[in-house]
This record gives C-alpha cells, structure tokens and sequence, in this order.
C-alpha cells in the first residue's frame, strides 16, 4: 500500500499522484455535494465503491475491486491509498 499526501507530489510517485488527481476528478468530485466525508475507492478503470468508514471502504475494494484501486475521503483534503 503506498500513502500519498499534496507533499509527496514532487517525489518519483508523481505519476501516482497524476493517476489519483484524474480518477478523483472524474469519479469522486460528483459525489461530494451528497456524500461528502464519506469514502470511495476507485479502480483504474472507474468503477467505483463507497462506504462512511475507511474500514469499510478497505474492505469493499478488496473484494469488489481487488488490488490496484485508489481509496480516497470524498471532499476531504485527502490522501491517496492505492493497493498495491
């Protein structure tokens, strides 16, 4: 699992940081006026699973997703986890 937060995107995981930005942009942002502080993972391919607990958010993207989503707190000044 890689952690990243807006200090860490001058180091070699900018491209992750890019990878994180674009899927937010597209699949998270639209969320946020009705599930704001809730949180959602995101797979490369933009499906989406969304959950009011981190824990629980973990879990669903294993089992819906599986490994290589992004986990994000919607409306947040978040970080990124990506399971790696």
């Amino acid at each position: 699992m890689a952690v990243e937060t807006p200090n860490t995107h001058k180091s070699p995981r900018n491209k992750l940081s890019r990878k994180a930005e674009e899927l937010y942009t597209r699949y998270g942002k639209p969320l946020e006026a009705d599930h704001s502080g809730e949180f959602i993972a995101i797979s490369t391919e933009g499906k989406v699973v969304r959950a009011p607990a981190l824990q629980q958010v973990l879990d669903l993207s294993l089992e819906q997703l599986g490994i290589g989503s992004y986990v994000f707190r919607i409306g947040a000044d978040r970080s990124v986890i990506k399971w790696l």
